[in-house]
């Protein structure tokens, strides 16, 4: 507890939320603080079990709020700007299409003519979503050749 003898050279910003966590700590306790390791820790995990796939240049993972908007994304965007959907499908499109429930579901989605295995676990308010991307099908030639186009 060295930083009281030295509050004058924190920041503000530190002070602020030093001051609010002493508030919440002596107004409501620790029970946010052990509501958000909780979630985290449930989030974490529902991440770790997508995450358990390993992820190849056609796999990314997704995380989306309650409301749909994406928070995190594993592919790399220009200037980081982050889609509003996934393969073209928002959320609950996504999970009409997949017949799942809301808490999770897996299955394969064909849009635009591209087809994806996507799975998807929600933990509390935040969904994690896997999505493969698969190739186009092949159709061999008649010929008896060997080659695919």
């Amino acid at each position: 507890m060295r930083w009281r003898g030295q509050a004058d050279s924190l920041s503000e910003t530190t002070k602020l939320f030093l001051m609010l966590g002493v508030y919440i700590n002596n107004n409501f306790g620790p029970r946010y603080y052990g509501k958000a390791v909780n979630i985290s820790r449930r989030v974490t995990a529902a991440y770790d079990k997508v995450l358990a796939y390993g992820l190849a240049k056609t796999f990314y993972v997704v995380v989306v709020d309650k409301h749909g908007k994406i928070l995190s994304d594993s592919r790399a965007h220009p200037s980081g700007s982050k889609p509003s959907t996934i393969e073209g499908l928002t959320l609950d499109e996504m999970r009409n299409q997949l017949g799942g429930s809301l808490a999770e579901g897996t299955g394969r989605i064909v849009t635009n003519g591209t087809q994806s295995n996507m799975s998807y676990q929600t933990v509390g308010d935040w969904t994690v979503v896997a999505v493969e991307s698969l190739p186009a099908p092949q159709e061999c030639l008649r010929t008896g050749d060997d080659k695919c186009r």
